[in-house]
């Protein structure tokens, strides 16, 4: 009945219990003061709701004509994509190499137009991505933005060739606040832009920040392995579809019209627990070395970014040619594995125009946390992996 969980909340106890605290005594202002204070790179810092609520009143700001487009790296959040679109802009995808998990110069440069506006290097499962190759394609005219959603560590607050670095401390992530992100400008007149239109925005509730302490408080209490696995099993009895539903547990936002709901401001005690989370040092290094551990050995076709510059391994995917039937196989030993059915999506090409990025996340499957995992269970899912069972074989 033991069933190791898929996700790790990255927060403990006492920042529940602070943010609980903070319902009643936050100062919204105080707060974003201590967040610029500590954010590692220079420039102008925004605290905001989430990426999504950055990335749109950027977009928002500089008013771009219809029909301009967005060079993007092929994989982002479906949310971005669809962004992108009600401001009647068009996506460029530029497919991505497995092996780091970035475009190359070369494509972008194909990619590019007359119409190019912005380009969007996204940052995917920790890695991180040089953008020293793309700052050539920085003008006045063109912005290059860096989506850092997956890839914040202590120590990293952005790349100083970007023009925009963009930070989501929302549920999963690294050192999560349950919600709230940091976008980094390099030009201080933009920065101002983008706070003075977010400013306008209205402010989420204590009420909507409660439920969110309490929803996550309740998935952390029974993420032991015991307790998960007898939900895990009641819900398959009872016919729920688990992938569906703890997707849904998973994200930082729900159903529904997506524009309005990120169109918000986050509450003062959001922002008091992000600045607190700052504060504190994240256990990157114990999580990296054991997903580093797991895959040493493996084929290197399994493991993708495994030669990206930086790797902080957010999540650890492999990738396999039956992605389901390895699903079921580790779940027979107790690992809740994920299939490639998050938000995550190949945005803005044809069928067929980016097929390493195709290929991929049609392949992917998202091992459970490893960090969090005993020594014995990790050797057990390295064994597992190792042994290549028809389910492991990649395509």
């Amino acid at each position: 009945m033991r069933l190791h969980q898929r996700h790790h909340i990255d927060i403990g106890w006492s920042d529940l219990a602070s943010a609980v605290l903070g319902l009643a005594a936050a100062d919204a202002a105080a707060a974003r003061r201590d967040i610029g204070k500590l954010w590692p790179r220079s420039g102008a810092t925004i605290a905001c709701l989430s990426v999504r609520t950055a990335f749109d009143a950027l977009l928002s700001v500089l008013d771009l004509p219809t029909g301009a487009e967005i060079v993007m790296s092929a994989i982002n959040i479906a949310g971005m994509a669809e962004i992108a679109a009600a401001h009647g802009l068009a996506i460029r995808a530029v497919d991505i190499d497995p092996a780091t998990l970035a475009p190359s110069a070369d494509g972008v440069a194909a990619a590019l137009t007359e119409r190019t506006r912005l380009i969007l290097i996204a940052h995917l499962f920790g890695s991180r991505i040089d953008l020293a190759p793309f700052t050539r394609f920085r003008s006045d005219r063109i912005l290059l933005v860096e989506d850092c959603a997956q890839a914040w560590e202590p120590g990293f607050g952005g790349s100083p060739d970007a023009d925009v670095s963009l930070f989501s401390f929302g549920p999963i992530k690294t050192l999560t606040a349950l919600g709230g992100a940091v976008a980094v400008f390099r030009d201080a007149a933009l920065a101002a832009a983008v706070e003075k239109r977010l400013s306008a925005y209205p402010t989420n509730s204590k009420g909507w920040f409660l439920k969110r302490i309490v929803k996550h408080g309740a998935i952390k209490a029974v993420s032991h392995p015991l307790p998960y696995g007898l939900i895990y099993r009641t819900l398959r009895f009872a016919g729920v579809d688990v992938e569906s539903a703890m997707g849904a547990m998973a994200r930082g936002f729900g159903s529904g019209e997506l524009l309005p709901r990120i169109r918000r401001q986050p509450p003062a005690a959001l922002l008091k627990l992000l600045a607190r989370r700052l504060s504190r040092s994240a256990d990157i290094p114990a999580r990296r070395d054991a997903s580093r551990a797991l895959m040493d050995g493996l084929p290197s076709a399994l493991a993708p970014g495994r030669l990206a510059p930086s790797h902080s391994y957010w999540v650890t995917p492999v990738l396999v040619g039956d992605p389901n039937g390895a699903r079921h196989a580790l779940l027979a030993h107790g690992f809740d594995a994920t299939l490639g059915t998050t938000s995550i999506r190949v945005l803005g090409g044809d069928a067929g125009s980016t097929p390493a990025a195709e290929r991929m996340l049609a392949t992917i499957l998202y091992l459970p946390s490893v960090g969090a995992l005993p020594q014995s269970k990790r050797d057990e899912l390295k064994k597992l992996l190792a042994d290549h069972p028809t389910a492991w074989t990649t395509r």
